[in-house]
């Protein structure tokens, strides 16, 4: 998952508006589904190709909640990784959520303490990118955190039986043609509508060019270019600050 940036930002909410905010973010979430529903069917076919039981593998999409780090279980677990490696493998792909965090420092300032627990949780690429593209620091405490969660559960509501699907149909694809299918598919909904902002142009290259180095890193070649992308970009935001 990678970094869509929308233009322009909604107004700020009064108390008690929060059904405004969830459909704001539900409806600006709407275009990275599009990106997201060939990924999500990768990680259903890698767990039906896998020798994990099919429903903890799909259980597992809740758990770790994230492609790149799911994908990198299943196929650990299928060739006999000791759970201790996987739980680290895991931990470093999703280290980028860390990050994000810090991206959005600014913005959870003075949020509940339910909101700080649950909210990380769902913090994937495609919202970081929505939340921080679409939202301002002033636009309101509770503004932020219910537009936050209607984009949040927008995604997982769909991912779930994404995955489901993929499960049942992914096996009739071939596995090559699954992954060239669903990846440039991402990186292409998610990157492309981010190219207007320098930003946007710093990530690109970065991620671009680690990826291009890092092509025998295996399932890890992608995370790893993707949070090079985000820590580059989020270092020229520091910077001007």
């Amino acid at each position: 998952m990678a970094v869509l940036v929308l233009e322009a930002s909604p107004p700020g909410i009064a108390s008690g508006r929060r059904r405004t905010a969830v459909v704001a973010g539900a409806r600006d979430v709407l275009p990275v589904l599009l990106a997201l529903l060939p990924l999500g069917l990768v990680v259903g076919a890698t767990i039906g190709e896998s020798s994990v039981d099919h429903g903890v593998g799909w259980l597992g999409a809740a758990l770790v909640y994230g492609a790149s780090a799911h994908i990198t279980a299943m196929a650990m677990l299928s060739t006999g990784a000791s759970g201790l490696s996987v739980i680290v493998a895991v931990l470093v792909i999703n280290s980028r959520g860390v990050i994000y965090g810090a991206g959005l420092a600014s913005r959870m300032h003075g949020q509940p303490r339910w909101f700080r627990w649950l909210g990380p949780y769902f913090l994937v690429d495609p919202l970081y990118a929505l939340v921080s593209g679409r939202t301002r620091p002033g636009d309101g405490v509770e503004w932020i955190r219910w537009y936050y969660l209607g984009g949040a559960l927008t995604i997982w509501v769909m991912w779930m039986p994404t995955v489901g699907a993929g499960l049942l149909v992914g096996g009739s694809l071939p596995a090559a043609a699954q992954l060239n299918f669903a990846l440039p598919a991402m990186l292409i909904g998610f990157l492309v509508p981010s190219l207007c902002g320098g930003k946007g142009r710093v990530a690109a290259a970065v991620g671009g060019i680690v990826g291009l180095f890092g092509t025998g890193a295996g399932g890890l070649a992608l995370p790893v270019s993707v949070a090079a992308g985000v820590t580059a970009a989020l270092l020229v935001e520091w910077r001007k600050r």
